[in-house]
C-alpha cells in the first residue's frame, strides 16, 4: 500500500509538512459557546458569565461548578441576567438559564421555578413546551 498524499517529485516528508500546511489552514476553528434555544410560549431568562464581581443580579444554581470544583452542587452567586422571549435562539456565549415564573424539567430533573440551570460552553439547551410545562435538554 502507497502512500496516502504524495507529490510528485518530493520526499515523503516533503509531502507530509505540504499535507499538514493544508490541513492547518483548511479547517475553521469553531468557537464553543452555550447556547439556548426557546421553543416555548413563555419568556426565558439567560446568564453570560455569572460569578462576576460586576454582575448586579443574583442567581441560585442547582448544578453550579467549577474546573476547581467539579462536583455539582446549589450555590447562589453574581451574575447578569437577560430575558429570551418565546421562539427566540440566544446568541454569544450563555451559561445558565431558568424560568423566572413556572417550575421546568433540566434533563428530566424537576426545576423550581427561578433557580439556575447552568450549561458548559458546548451545550445547546432545547426548552420546549410539554403538557404546560418546559422541558429543557441538553
Amino acid at each position: 500500500m502507497g502512500p496516502i498524499f504524495r507529490v510528485k517529485g518530493w520526499s515523503g516528508i516533503q509531502s507530509l509538512v505540504a499535507l499538514l500546511f493544508i490541513l492547518a489552514f483548511a479547517c475553521e476553528p469553531v468557537a464553543a459557546r452555550g447556547v439556548v434555544v426557546n421553543r416555548t410560549p413563555w419568556t426565558m431568562r439567560i446568564t453570560r458569565n455569572p460569578n462576576s464581581s460586576s454582575a448586579t443580579h443574583w442567581c441560585q444554581f442547582w448544578n453550579w461548578w467549577t474546573l476547581t470544583s467539579p462536583i455539582p452542587r446549589s450555590a447562589r452567586v453574581r451574575c447578569t441576567q437577560e430575558n429570551l422571549p418565546p421562539g427566540k435562539t440566544s446568541t454569544g456565549d450563555v451559561d445558565g438559564f431558568t424560568f423566572h415564573d413556572r417550575e421546568y424539567y433540566s434533563n428530566s430533573r424537576a426545576t423550581i421555578r427561578g433557580v439556575w440551570t447552568k450549561i458548559t460552553d458546548l451545550d445547546t439547551a432545547t426548552c420546549v413546551n410539554s403538557g404546560g410545562t418546559p422541558r429543557c435538554n441538553y
